[in-house]
This record gives C-alpha cells, sequence and structure tokens, in this order.
C-alpha cells in the first residue's frame, strides 16, 4: 500500500527521466552514483534502481571453480 502511495505521489516522469540516466551511465564507463544519487531522490525504489542496473550489467552468476 505505502509503495502504491508513493508511486502515485512522486513525479515518475523525473524519476524515469533518472533511470534511463543511470542506465546510459553503466552502459559506458561514467560514474553510476551521480545518477544513481538523483533517481533516489526522485524517490525511485531501491528496486527500480537495482533493476536498471541488472537491464546493463546483468544478474551475477559464480562460477563454480571447483
Amino acid at each position: 500500500e505505502r509503495l502504491k502511495v508513493l508511486r502515485a505521489e512522486r513525479d515518475n516522469a523525473e524519476v524515469t527521466s533518472a533511470l534511463d540516466e543511470l542506465r546510459r551511465a553503466a552502459e559506458g564507463t561514467d560514474n553510476c552514483l551521480p545518477p544513481m544519487k538523483r533517481a533516489l531522490a526522485a524517490r525511485a525504489t531501491g528496486g527500480e534502481v537495482a533493476n536498471a542496473l541488472r537491464a546493463v550489467w546483468g544478474v551475477y552468476q559464480p562460477v563454480d571453480i571447483m
């Protein structure tokens, strides 16, 4: 319920823009912290930030070396 309220009250266009900026930074060599900070300040959720990074970097799969 709290998540629904958050998403209804925040500026979703700003969140989307900030998450797009984060994805672009993750695709290249830019520092990801400033766009991540912007996204969180715009009230993106931790999950949304993590999903943006997963979309670029994927999910870590440990390699069994034994």
